[in-house]
């Protein structure tokens, strides 16, 4: 079976669902994880997050890239990360994430998915850094939307 090829551009750190994301691809057999990227909130406390999970799950042949922080998050996992750090990690890690994610996808012989699990800051830095990236890239976007209340409609007519 062919491997989906695929990049996770993720914003773990905050709340339990990216940790689950992660999980569940790395169970995934028809996945091909080439790379994860964090944004958002402090980039280098959510890498070593990712890090973490991968030395745990022995999948330290995953590089990390540290994106793009977009805004101030509260960093909730700091008791289970304990004195952990990106440091620490058995694989690589790459301070420049959309730089890796570039790379990756120039090259890829085969089209990447991009899974993006939060806002995409390291996808539009991307996109402005080398725009030919769409050309060997498909982007799977698992993003939140928070519809307004009633109240907000009636008031905004």
């Amino acid at each position: 079976m062919n491997k989906i090829p695929v990049i996770l551009d993720t914003d773990i750190g905050l709340d339990v669902d990216d940790v689950w994301a992660l999980a569940f691809l790395l169970c995934c057999p028809e996945v091909d994880i080439r790379l994860i990227v964090t944004d958002t909130g402090d980039t280098t406390y959510s890498a070593a997050i990712v890090c973490k999970l991968l030395d745990l799950a022995g999948r330290s042949d995953i590089p990390v890239g540290i994106g793009i922080p977009l805004t101030t998050t509260a960093k909730t996992h700091l008791a289970w990360l304990g004195d952990y750090t990106v440091s620490d990690y058995t694989g690589e890690v790459i301070t420049d994430g959309v730089g890796a994610m570039i790379n990756e996808i120039n090259n890829s012989p085969e089209v990447v998915k991009i899974i993006s699990i939060g806002p995409v800051p390291n996808l539009a830095h991307a996109l402005q850094r080398d725009p030919t990236i769409v050309n060997n890239s498909h982007f799977v976007g698992c993003l939140l939307y928070t519809s307004p209340s009633p109240r907000d409609l009636s008031t905004s007519r």
